[in-house]
């Protein structure tokens, strides 16, 4: 996992330039955040949280986040950066937001999940903290055990605009 948003250099002093398992109370926090440069909008299947997604249960997460974004692009959004976090899908939009942005995310977030979330995918309107953690692609989601029908699946970029 990674910190979306610039946090205080002063805590690079934690572990710099390494990496290593924190204890509970040493990640950063709401109140290290300096700016807001990304908005997570998160879409993940409805299921058990401790198994991995289904393939049938992705792809209703896939249909749902495609929708989030043909929408937001007709309100004339620039292109995110898409990423498969493993069981669902999340859409990087970049944003220049103090890091208290008076509940503007939280309110966007609140405001798709209205319009987008279904009985079979969810947008997660929790991640609207500015010290929000979020799946680095290049690893893998492990929820519960590996098996065909749940398997474990690798977080990968699938679209980066620019790239």
């Amino acid at each position: 996992y990674y910190t979306l948003n610039p946090i205080n250099p002063v805590l690079l002093a934690r572990r710099r330039y390494r990496v290593d398992w924190v204890q509970e109370g040493e990640l950063s926090k709401d109140k290290d955040i300096l700016r807001r440069r990304w908005l997570l909008i998160d879409v993940d299947p409805i299921r058990d949280a401790m198994v991995s997604a289904t393939d049938d249960e992705k792809a209703f997460a896939f249909k749902t986040i495609n929708d989030v974004r043909d929408f937001l692009g007709s309100q004339k959004w620039p292109a995110p950066i898409f990423v498969d976090s493993g069981n669902g899908f999340h859409l990087l939009y970049r944003i220049e937001l103090p890091a208290d942005d008076g509940a503007i995310v939280k309110r966007i977030l609140q405001n798709l999940a209205t319009r987008f979330s279904t009985d079979k995918a969810k947008i997660d309107t929790s991640v609207c903290n500015p010290g929000r953690i979020c799946k680095l692609p290049g690893t893998w989601a492990r929820k519960g055990d590996h098996t065909e029908e749940r398997p474990h699946r690798q977080a990968k970029f699938l679209e980066v605009p620019g790239l």
